[in-house]
């Protein structure tokens, strides 16, 4: 009876089904990652912008990386997202109840809900972004922070249970990724 649960509960499970398609694009992440400062370091002196290019494309070949692979793999859960997007509105505009926990009514915008997925989105942008390119995600969620604020409370939760499962996500393959860095330098110590 509570459509805020089963928003909760078809998000999580979206985000379930899409996992390995996560982790894969995580794991492009790093290398990309990996690679960068190398690309820096050669790429740095170079004025010619065709010499970079020529240095960059070596690079990629070098280390095995293809660099729209984590592009595609991020256009993969796009349809889901927008499909889930369009959908609640109109799930919730089906509905004679549309409160969350007797509180929140999931038709109109709340700024508490809003208030969470931009702090979420913060969070996000601090501890799992490149700093390279952390100037330009926190200008971009500046520029897309006054939608959070007019979107219904439905599609605020989707979003925020989105981006927690996301955070959670994230820590947890990375901290998976630093336990195996740790039993692999404990295994050459040996």
């Amino acid at each position: 009876n509570d459509p805020g649960w089963a928003i909760i509960f078809a998000t999580i499970l979206l985000k379930i089904i899409a996992l390995p398609i996560d982790y894969f694009s995580y794991l492009e992440e790093e290398k990309i990652k990996k690679i960068s400062k190398k690309i820096n370091e050669q790429t740095k002196n170079i004025k010619d912008i065709i010499k970079k290019s020529e240095i960059i494309s070596k690079i990629y070949k070098e280390e095995n990386i293809h660099p729209f692979k984590n592009f595609l793999l991020q256009l993969i859960n796009l349809p889901i997202f927008i499909a889930f997007f369009l959908a609640i509105p109109k799930f919730l505009n089906n509905l004679n109840n549309t409160l969350f926990l007797n509180i929140i009514n999931l038709k109109y915008p709340n700024i508490f809900l809003g208030s969470l997925v931009v702090l979420a989105q913060f969070y996000f942008v601090f501890y799992f972004s490149n700093p390279e390119h952390r100037k330009l995600i926190l200008f971009l969620i500046a520029a897309i922070t006054p939608i959070f604020f007019i979107l219904n409370s439905g599609l605020l939760i989707y979003i925020l249970i989105n981006m927690i499962l996301v955070i959670l996500e994230r820590k947890i393959i990375f901290t998976q990724q630093i336990n195996k860095r740790i039993i692999s330098v404990e295994k050459n110590d040996s």
